[in-house]
Order: structure tokens, then sequence, then C-alpha cells
């Protein structure tokens, strides 16, 4: 008898580009930097707290120069310095929203870039929340390393002569403190994104950040820049939106004279810059997969989606009589000498 054989056997119908060319993850990562709920809340905040750093708005009137209408939204920002004397608390807090931030853009990017699935900005937010101490450590190596670098600055300067004579043991923890803090602040991107794809400690965030880092530096590099060329081409995008955004606020709030109406003008004009923040940790993301890929062989689709750790509920025994039928009353079904039907079929 003739076998059946398919005609199109051996026919290519889709192409996996990931596999095939990497690189192009970060095409698809470039729609996820244009989330519209993560870019108004980054620029709120920035618009909140620009001020508290001498960043202050220019309004139209005082930019005329030959009638030019059309600009960049960072030429109506000016810096005066002078700022709030709470700058450094305005500093912390900022920087701890910034991280929970963060974590939840790397979130919902990993999920969107790994699976089929979708994170909400609620759901990445309440995910950030949850798993911020994961990133106390990686965050503290770095500021670890700068306070042992100054303070052993101190102490070397108040040796005297003997100061001198360690001269070259300072050199050798001048250049190890170094090397470890463009270590640290390089792997601390990778170890956000770490926690947010394997939902994993704060020793493993760090050693993987470290591990991908520094085994596939030119790889990172490259996958850098070419994300930094992605972030430049939204940028551009970004900024000719927002610029006819200012247009027509000012054309429909003319003259500008409240504090409300001031802070969603400061909010317009510093989108472009949430945007590029926003870039780079969606681009950090992708990067992330990718070299995940290259050192541990991690397939692409890999993600934990499952942050409950239960084990999925099971169907219920289907119980069989003496003659094979299907009984509901277990105790009735033992009675008639009937049993499971994964056990008759065994």
């Amino acid at each position: 008898m003739k076998q059946i054989t398919d005609i199109d056997e051996g026919t290519v119908r889709r192409i996996d580009w990931v596999e095939l060319v990497p690189p192009t993850l970060f095409f698809r990562a470039f729609s996820a930097t244009f989330k519209p709920t993560f870019l108004a809340i980054c620029a709120c905040i920035a618009a909140l707290c620009a001020p508290a750093f001498g960043f202050y708005q220019v309004l139209s009137d005082d930019l005329c120069d030959g009638g030019r209408v059309f600009r960049f939204s960072f030429e109506y920002l000016t810096w005066r310095g002078e700022g709030s004397p709470y700058w450094l608390l305005y500093a912390c807090v900022g920087g701890f929203v910034g991280l929970i931030l963060a974590l939840a853009i790397s979130r919902a990017t990993v999920v969107r870039l790994t699976s089929s699935a979708r994170s909400s900005t609620v759901a990445s937010l309440k995910f950030a929340i949850k798993k911020i101490p994961s990133l106390v450590l990686p965050f503290a190596l770095p500021v670890i390393v700068l306070f042992a670098l100054y303070v052993g600055a101190i102490c070397v300067g108040k040796l005297g002569v003997f100061g001198e004579i360690c001269a070259p043991l300072t050199v050798l923890f001048v250049v190890a403190s170094v090397l470890l803090l463009a270590i640290f602040t390089v792997a601390f991107p990778m170890a956000v994104t770490a926690v947010a794809a394997e939902n994993c400690d704060c020793f493993d965030a760090i050693s993987r950040g470290i591990s991908y880092t520094t085994q596939r530096l030119l790889f990172w590099c490259f996958y850098m820049a070419f994300g930094v060329i992605l972030t430049v081409l939204g940028y551009l995008i970004c900024e000719a939106v927002i610029g006819l955004c200012v247009l027509g606020f000012d054309s429909v709030y003319y003259p500008i004279d409240t504090r409300w109406l001031s802070y969603w003008r400061m909010t317009l004009l510093w989108t472009p810059a949430a945007y590029v923040l926003l870039s780079a940790v969606v681009y950090t993301n992708a990067a992330y997969i990718l070299l995940r890929r290259s050192v541990d062989g991690t397939p692409f689709d890999s993600c934990a989606l499952d942050l409950t750790k239960t084990k999925p509920r099971q169907l219920r025994e289907v119980l069989l009589d003496g003659k094979g039928a299907p009984e509901l009353d277990k105790a009735v079904a033992q009675q008639n000498g009937g049993q499971s039907a994964e056990k008759k079929d065994a």
C-alpha cells in the first residue's frame, strides 16, 4: 500500500526571526516604548519634581525669534539653579518611586516580549511593590563601593608619610573600586529585569546581571548601541507630537497664569524626557532576554507568569463499578468491586 505523503513537506511556512536574527526583538520592543500609561505617570512625576531641582518653563512669548513656531520641548525649559531646600528629600523619594516604576515597566515589557499574555499597568505596579525588596542588594552595592572609596580616601589622606608609602596599594584599591562600581552599575538594570522575568530574589538577580554583562560584554554593547538608535528615532516622533500639543495647549489657555495649568503644561514638556527613560528600561529588558538565551540557553518565551506558585487543580477521579460503568459515589463503587479509570487502564 502506498504511503500518503505531504506534497508540501519541507516547505518553510513561517520564519522565527528572533531565533534567526536575535536583534529583531528590539523592533518588537519599539512599540512597547510608547505605552501611554507609563509615559503619563513618568511625565507627571517629573513635572512635580522639576521645580525642586531648579527647572522652570518658559512661555511662548519669550521665545519669539524670527517667527519660528515649532520648537522642541527642551527649548521651553530653563534651569535657574534655584530649587527647593528639600531637594535631597525629593531625590530620595523620587528615586524610590522611579525604582518601583522601572520594575513595573520591566514586568509589563518582559511579559509582552516573551509570551502572548499581557500584564496591565495595575498588575505590573502591584508586582513591583511586592518585589521591591529584591532590589535592595543590587541598588546598595554601588552605594557601598562609593562609600568605601570615599572612606578610604579620607583614611589615606590622614596617614601622612605612611600614606605616601602605601601609594601603590592605594592605586590598586582605586582601580578595583572603579571596576567594581562600573560592573555593579551596568549589572543593576539587568538585575531589575531579572526580578521581573524570573521572580527571583536579590542574590539571584545581581548574579544574573553580573554574569550576563561580563560574559557577553561585546554583545551587551552592541545591543545597547542598537537601543540608542531606536531611542533617538522614538524621541523624534515623541517630540513632533508633543510640540504640536504644546502649541495647541498655549493657543487654548493663553495666557497661562495658574499653577494648575502650569503643571499640566510642564507635564507635556517633560513627556519626551520620560520617553527616554521608559525606552532605556524597555531596551534593557530586550537585551536581557537575548543575553539570557546566549549565556544560559533559556528560551525566548520563558517568563515567570504564575506568581502564586500553587499547584493546578486536579480533575475529579473517574470511578467505575464492577461492570465498567461510571459511578459517582466512591463507597458504592468500592462495594461493587469498582476501581478508578486510571488503575483499570494500567
